[in-house]
């Protein structure tokens, strides 16, 4: 189990893995991964795909290609939010590009 803790303060104790997936607070997300906060939902990038309908538009504000993954960062009306796509070799969504994203 882990311990993360903010100001000498308990956040929470659980196993890595559970406080990853499931963090107590906003801290403790932040603390562990990079996160985005969507509709008071907390999730993280990995989990975030392009959907071809539904789910939330955006305009891919930039793209960064990082190897085995692509790091974008699109512009919604719920705010930015940073998806990381897989590199599997399909063409990626283009900075300007609008998208619709899912988790």
């Amino acid at each position: 189990r882990i311990v993360v803790m903010n100001a000498g303060r308990v956040e929470q104790i659980a196993r890595p893995h559970e406080a990853y997936e499931r963090p107590a607070s906003a801290f403790v997300a932040g603390f562990l991964g990079k996160t985005n906060n969507v509709r008071g939902e907390t999730v993280r990038p990995e989990r975030i795909r392009f959907a071809d309908a539904g789910g939330l538009e955006g305009r891919v504000a930039a793209r960064i290609f990082q190897g085995n993954h692509w790091l974008y960062q699109v512009e919604t009306p719920a705010g930015n939010v940073t998806v990381i796509r897989q590199n599997d070799g399909s063409p990626p969504p283009a900075e300007g590009e609008t998208v619709r994203l899912a988790w």
